[in-house]
C-alpha cells in the first residue's frame, strides 16, 4: 500500500510542477504580449504625432481584399470621421474631386499591372467649398504572381505649392505679356524714330535745296559791282541763310543723337591745331565787339590724340560762339590742359570763360536742355535756338567725358569738360596749318571740263556759274541718263553729281559709270546731309561728298583736288568721301 500512495503522491507533485511551470510560461508571455501591445501602441501613437508634425499620411491598401487602413492624420486630411477604420479603394476615390477621379484610376492600375511606384496629384473638395491640393506616392509591399497583394502609400497635402506655381504662372503669363507690349512699344518707337528721322531727312533735303539756291545766288551776286547799301542788303541776305542752314544742322545733330544714330569717328587728330582754328572762325565777330579772343595752351601737350575733330571743333565753336555773344565787355579765353596717363593716353581738359553776362544759379539746372536759355529776355536780345548747349553735352558725354558749368551773373561764365583720349605717336609731321590753307594748283593751263547733274533749274544755274566763275568748262545734265550720255561722248575730268533726279538717280548713274570701267572722279552735290548719306554715296562709288548750299571755297578746293594729274591716284587712297574742309 505504501508504495502506490508514494507513485500517486510524487505523480501529483509532478503534475503540480509542471503546472506552476505552464503557469509561469504564461504569465511571462502574458507580460511580454502586454508590454509588446504597449509597444506597438506607442509605436502607433509616435507614428500619428510624427505624420501630423510632418504632415504627412501613412496608409495600408489591402489590393486582395481592397481594405484601406487609413492613418489618423489621413482622416483628417479627407475629411473623414475617427470612427473610420476601414474603407475601400471606391470610397478613397469619392473623397476626389470629380474631375480627377478617372485619371488618378488610371494611374493607379497601371501601376498595380506593372508593380510599380504611382505618383499622384489631386484635389480634394472640402466641406466649405475650398478645394486642396495633394500628392500620394505608393509603392508595393508584397507581391504575388498576378501583381501586388499590398500597396503601401504616403498623403502630402500640396496647395500651397499648387498656389505658387498658379501665382508664378501668372506672373509669367502677365511677364509675357508685358514683353508683348514692351516688344510691340519699342517696335512702335523704332518706327517713330525712323519716320522722325525721315522726316527731318526729307525737311532736310527740301530746305537745302532751296537753300541752296539762295545763298548761292546771293555769293554770286556779291561778286559783281554793288552799291554799298546793295552790297548791305545782300549780305544780311547771305547772313540769315546760313543763320537758318546752322539751325537746320542742329536739329539734324540733336535728332541723331536722340535716336541713337550719331556715332564719334576718332581719327588722328591735334586739339592745338583745332582750337586754332574755331578762334580764327570766330575772331572777326570778337574784334567787332572789341573783345580779346586768347588760346591758352598747356606747353606740353600732346601733337596728336585719337579722337573725332569734327565734333570736337563742334563743341568748341557752340561754346566760343555763345562766349562772344553773351560778352559785351572784356574777351573769352580758351584754355586747353592735360593729365598724362602713362604714354598711350590722356586726360584733356578744355575750358571757355567769358566776362559775360553770367548765369544765375535757378537757370543753371535746366541750360543743357534742347531749346533752353538762361530766360526768355535772353533769346530776344540775343537770338539763338538753345541747341548749341545741348548737343554739345551730349557729344561730351558721348566722348566718355561731362560738361561742367562755373558761373556768377554779371561776372561771367566759365564751361569745361574732361575726356580721356589715347595720344597717337607720330612720325616728325610738318608745321600746324591754319583751316584756310591753299589747294594745290593745277598745272594745266587748259581748264577742266565740270560734268554738273542737277534737276533744280535754280541749282543747276548755281552750279554753273560757280564752277565758271572758278575758271572751269562746264556741261549740264538733267539727271541720270543724261549723265551717262554725256560721260560716254565727252572726256570729262570731274562730275557733280546731286542724289536725287528722276529717271535715274545719282547712286545708280555712279555705279553704272563705274561698272563701264570709267574712272571719272564723281563728287556728290546733294542736299542729303546724314552721316548714312555719305555712307550711300561711297558705297556707290562716288569720290567725295559736298552738302548743300555748297560754298565757293568748298568747291573750288574739291574741284582742284580731283581733276589734279593724280586724282586717281587721290581716289585709291581715298574708301570713304569726306566734305571738303571737315
Amino acid at each position: 500500500m505504501q508504495i502506490p500512495v508514494l507513485i500517486i503522491g510524487l505523480s501529483v507533485c509532478a503534475a503540480a510542477a509542471a503546472a506552476w511551470i505552464v503557469w509561469r510560461r504564461f504569465e511571462t508571455l502574458r507580460t511580454g504580449l502586454r508590454c509588446a501591445c504597449t509597444e506597438v501602441a506607442r509605436f502607433r501613437q509616435d507614428c500619428e504625432s510624427a505624420q501630423a508634425a510632418a504632415g504627412v499620411a501613412m496608409w495600408d491598401w489591402d489590393v486582395a481584399s481592397d481594405v484601406i487602413a487609413p492613418s489618423h492624420q489621413f482622416r483628417l486630411m479627407f475629411g473623414l470621421s475617427d470612427t473610420v477604420e476601414r474603407l475601400t479603394f471606391q470610397q478613397w476615390l469619392d473623397c476626389l474631386h470629380e474631375q480627377d477621379r478617372k485619371p488618378v484610376t488610371d494611374a493607379v492600375e497601371l501601376g498595380l499591372r506593372q508593380a510599380g511606384r504611382v505618383c499622384l496629384e489631386y484635389r480634394v473638395a472640402q466641406a466649405g467649398g475650398s478645394v486642396r491640393w495633394y500628392n500620394t506616392t505608393m509603392a508595393p509591399a508584397s507581391d504575388l504572381e498576378s501583381g501586388p497583394s499590398r500597396m503601401i502609400g504616403v498623403t502630402i497635402e500640396i496647395s500651397a505649392r499648387m498656389e505658387a506655381e498658379r501665382q508664378i504662372a501668372n506672373w509669367a503669363a502677365e511677364l509675357s505679356s508685358m514683353v508683348v507690349q514692351l516688344e510691340e512699344a519699342k517696335a512702335e518707337a523704332e518706327r517713330a524714330a525712323r519716320a522722325k528721322s525721315m522726316f527731318l531727312a526729307n525737311m532736310s533735303h527740301e530746305i537745302r535745296t532751296p537753300m541752296n539756291g539762295v545763298i548761292g545766288m546771293t555769293n554770286l551776286l556779291m561778286a559783281t559791282q554793288l552799291t554799298p547799301e546793295q552790297a548791305d542788303y545782300t549780305d544780311t541776305i547771305r547772313v540769315s541763310g546760313e543763320a537758318l542752314l546752322a539751325i537746320i544742322d542742329d536739329i539734324l545733330d540733336l535728332s541723331k543723337i536722340e535716336a541713337g544714330r550719331l556715332d564719334l569717328d576718332p581719327a588722328p587728330c591735334d586739339a592745338a591745331q583745332i582750337a586754332a582754328q574755331c578762334l580764327k572762325l570766330l575772331r572777326p565777330r570778337a574784334v567787332e565787339k572789341n573783345l580779346y579772343l586768347d588760346l591758352d595752351l598747356a606747353p606740353d601737350l600732346p601733337r596728336a590724340v585719337m579722337a573725332d575733330p569734327v565734333r570736337l571743333r563742334q563743341i568748341l565753336l557752340n561754346l566760343l560762339s555763345n562766349a562772344v555773344k553773351f560778352t559785351a565787355v572784356g574777351g573769352v579765353v580758351l584754355k586747353i590742359e592735360h593729365t598724362a596717363h602713362g604714354e598711350a593716353a590722356c586726360d584733356l581738359k578744355i575750358s571757355v570763360a567769358d566776362t559775360g553776362i553770367g548765369i544765375p544759379p535757378s537757370a543753371q539746372k535746366n541750360l543743357f536742355q534742347p531749346f533752353t536759355q538762361a530766360d526768355s529776355s535772353t533769346t530776344r536780345k540775343f537770338g539763338g535756338t538753345g541747341l548749341g548747349l545741348a548737343i554739345s553735352r551730349r557729344l561730351v558725354g558721348m566722348m566718355g567725358g561731362e560738361m561742367e558749368l562755373a558761373s556768377e551773373p554779371g561776372r561771367g561764365s566759365v564751361f569745361s569738360f574732361r575726356i580721356r583720349v589715347p595720344v597717337v605717336k607720330q612720325t616728325p609731321a610738318p608745321a600746324r596749318e591754319s583751316i584756310g590753307a591753299a589747294p594745290v594748283e593745277a598745272p594745266s593751263s587748259e581748264p577742266a571740263l565740270v560734268l554738273v547733274v542737277e534737276d533744280n533749274p535754280v541749282n543747276q544755274r548755281v552750279a554753273v556759274m560757280l564752277c565758271r566763275k572758278l575758271g572751269y568748262k562746264t556741261l549740264l545734265a538733267a539727271n541720270g541718263l543724261e549723265a551717262l550720255d554725256l560721260c560716254a561722248r565727252h572726256p570729262v575730268d570731274a562730275v557733280l553729281m546731286d542724289c536725287l533726279m528722276p529717271e535715274i538717280d545719282g547712286f545708280e548713274a555712279t555705279r553704272r559709270i563705274r561698272a563701264s570701267g570709267n574712272r571719272v572722279p564723281v563728287i556728290a552735290l546733294t542736299a542729303n546731309a546724314l552721316a548714312e548719306d555719305r555712307a550711300e554715296c561711297a558705297r556707290a562709288g562716288m569720290d567725295d561728298y559736298l552738302a548743300k548750299p555748297v560754298r565757293a571755297e568748298a568747291l573750288d578746293a574739291a574741284l582742284r583736288k580731283w581733276t589734279h594729274p593724280q586724282a586717281l591716284q587721290c581716289r585709291s587712297e581715298c574708301a570713304d568721301p569726306v566734305p571738303v574742309g571737315a
